[in-house]
């Protein structure tokens, strides 16, 4: 299973299980039973548990949309401090290969 679930399975206007949700983002049924307990709304008084597809997709842009950081310009993201840094002492290190340009720098 891929470690980020996917949206283009998912029909808005479909209503789910526990498990075909997990089927048609590609998460397991517990990461879906974990979603509802950190608030994706479900159909708990049906059996089954029924998910709107609307709610879930929701819920997966509203996790994407949490997790990402904003940086300014002279800023860069420190996959160790996971938050937006200024480089140490404003030094970056600029690596040329091929036509791609890689940037170091410390925080």
């Amino acid at each position: 299973m891929p470690k980020s679930a996917t949206l283009s399975g998912i029909k808005s206007l479909h209503c789910y299980t526990i498990q075909e949700a997990a089927e048609v983002s590609g998460v397991s049924d517990r990461t879906i039973r974990a979603w509802i307990k950190d608030g994706l709304s479900a159909m708990k008084q049906e059996r089954p548990t029924l998910l709107s597809g609307d709610a879930l997709i929701a819920f997966i842009k509203g996790q994407r949309r949490s997790r990402k950081t904003k940086t300014k310009q002279d800023e860069f993201y420190c996959l160790k401090c996971r938050d937006a840094r200024k480089p140490a002492e404003r030094m970056v290190e600029c690596e040329i290969k091929d036509a791609r340009a890689k940037l170091t720098a410390t925080c």
